[in-house]
């Protein structure tokens, strides 16, 4: 999961000047969102072992 997030942050950095279209930031929140939402169930499954 970590690696995912740091692949989203590394096209971030290495796209300061780049401009988003509205799609592209709508697509990374998305990815944001199930990325929170896996690592909370990930989080979950830990608490019930």
């Amino acid at each position: 999961m970590q690696k995912i997030v740091k692949n989203i942050l590394k096209l971030f950095v290495l796209n300061p000047k780049k401009l988003f279209t509205r799609q592209e930031i709508e697509e990374n929140i998305g990815r944001r969102t199930i990325i929170r939402t896996l690592s909370l169930l990930e989080k979950e499954k830990r608490t019930d072992i």
